[in-house]
């Protein structure tokens, strides 16, 4: 059993992490949307092609996305002590969250963008859209799923970023974990966290597999689906309510009666939801992306 107040322990540290995460994702947003933007526009089939000022956008975001998070917490220290009067704590995580996590959703937007049809950009041109029109209207109009996908993407970004600034005491449930759970050696509150991470993301991959990822091919063998704007993961909308039990049971070929979490995981949903559908309708499908 835990040890008395960790469990209120536990729920400050989903509060923090909620914090970090939600803050983060909204700045990190409000700098890398634009320049996501910018990037687009002023690339080689932008509507303002600028060569210049695309390389020196291209180099800024690479070199930031290139640093390792964790250095990247140290090396913005000094300027997160500044910015907020110290640097550690979840306020402090979020300043380097959102340096980190600008550049990464930056790419993001430009690559959402970027699949947009020109033959669509090129017709609102010659109705005499302005370059703002065309922004709003139809880039980030016809990219709005790709871009939806993104966020989900990227909060799931941050909140691993956020797991490993608990190393530097970044507050939050990594910090929970490595004070607990490492420091201290702790089990049950290191494999608590663990497999319940786990297991639900192998749930959720296991619900896209289901009901939505799915690759097809045209005539010459390229893949259709080459980006988010075709290749559908499931966003937080789709995936309702999932409650992760445990059940007690002995497996006499692992180490010490241990299983596997990864790989069991992600295949129940498959077939629940394939019985889900034959209560329903009375009809089986045996292919996947499995589709009424």
């Amino acid at each position: 059993m835990f040890e008395p107040g960790m469990v209120q322990t536990l729920v400050e540290g989903v509060r923090d992490t909620l914090y970090m995460v939600l803050a983060s994702t909204a700045f990190g947003y409000l700098l890398g949307l634009p320049l996501g933007i910018l990037l687009c526009i002023t690339g080689e089939n932008g509507i303002r092609r600028n060569p210049v000022i695309y390389r020196i956008l291209d180099i800024v975001v690479n070199l930031i996305r290139s640093v390792p998070f964790l250095i990247l917490l140290i090396l913005v220290s000094p300027f997160t002590k500044w910015l907020v009067g110290k640097s550690y704590g979840a306020t402090a995580t979020v300043v380097s969250l959102v340096i980190a996590a600008a550049p990464f959703i930056a790419r993001m937007v430009e690559s959402s963008l970027n699949e947009v049809d020109q033959g669509v950009i090129e017709a609102a041109k010659s109705m005499g859209a302005t370059d703002g029109t065309i922004i709003v209207k139809v880039l980030i109009g016809e990219a709005r799923t790709s871009l939806l996908v993104g966020v989900t993407i990227a909060l799931g970004t941050i909140l691993g970023y956020s797991a490993m600034a608990g190393v530097l005491g970044g507050g939050g449930l990594g910090d929970i974990a490595i004070r607990y759970g490492y420091y201290r050696w702790q089990g049950d509150v290191m494999w608590v966290t663990v497999i319940l991470l786990v297991a639900l993301v192998q749930i959720l991959q296991g619900i896209g597999m289901a009901l939505t990822e799915n690759i097809t091919y045209d005539a010459k063998g390229w893949p259709m689906e080459n980006s988010f704007m075709q290749y559908k993961i499931p966003a937080r909308v789709d995936i309702g309510h999932i409650r992760v039990e445990f059940e007690s049971s002995y497996e006499p070929n692992g180490p010490f009666g241990a299983k596997s979490i990864g790989e069991v995981v992600i295949n129940t949903p498959l077939p629940a939801i394939a019985d889900a559908i034959y209560n329903a309708i009375g009809t089986r499908f045996y292919e996947l992306p499995e589709k009424c």
